[in-house]
């Protein structure tokens, strides 16, 4: 069974440790791990883990952290057919985990290479072998973004294949547009994921 998974890609960067920021201070942190991540890379890993035939649609940049996402997609085995390389930088997560288990987190997602998405790219997919498209509402975090995945849902609609969409309102509620864009896919899609408080700060007739 073959799956199109279009979603974003990042690098989280988790900070583990019991300290304070002081000017001029060295900090040696417990742990630190850098991990490939972002909905789209989740995704794709974990249904071609399960034995599906992934070929995820997205967009890479052209620095280390990309190389990191791409090594990772190797090792689960999704198939790149459908990735470009753009000149932007991958969006980075640094999240501090204090010893309570408490997190801030640093989203660095603007301007990043997973908003590039190659709408043009979609005419070169053979829908008819496909069984189902993954959609993540992580990339629509900017007005281009949201442009052009408004434009990869309207290709896809035309065809006769399910569409799954996952809502992802968690990344984007405060950004401008976010909402509207997210509200557009979930009419073009056939099931929608989303979970217990995103699901309660949907309007109510998308219940």
């Amino acid at each position: 069974m073959q799956i199109l998974v279009i979603g974003d890609n990042c690098v989280d960067i988790t900070i583990k440790g019991n300290f304070q920021f002081e000017r001029d201070k060295n900090i040696v942190p417990e742990d630190i791990k850098v991990t490939p991540a972002g909905t789209g890379v989740n995704f794709s890993c974990a249904l071609s883990n399960l034995g599906y035939e992934v070929f995820y649609f997205t967009s890479l940049g052209n620095d280390t952290f990309s190389s990191i996402i791409e090594k990772h997609l190797d090792f689960f085995k999704v198939r790149k057919d459908f990735i470009d390389r753009v000149n932007k930088k991958t969006a980075l997560i640094v999240a501090i985990v204090n010893e309570q288990g408490e997190r801030t987190t640093f989203a660095g997602i603007k301007d990043v290479s997973y908003e590039e998405i190659n709408v043009g790219k979609l005419k070169e997919i053979n829908f008819s072998s496909l069984s189902a498209v993954y959609i993540s509402g992580g990339i629509l975090t900017s007005k281009a973004s949201q442009k052009r995945l408004r434009e990869v849902v309207d290709f896809i609609s035309k065809k006769e294949i399910r569409v799954f969409f996952d809502t992802q309102i968690r990344i984007g509620e405060e950004i401008d547009g976010f909402i509207d864009a997210v509200y557009y896919l979930m009419e073009r899609s056939n099931v929608i994921f989303s979970n217990l408080r995103e699901f309660s700060l949907i309007k109510e007739e998308f219940k």
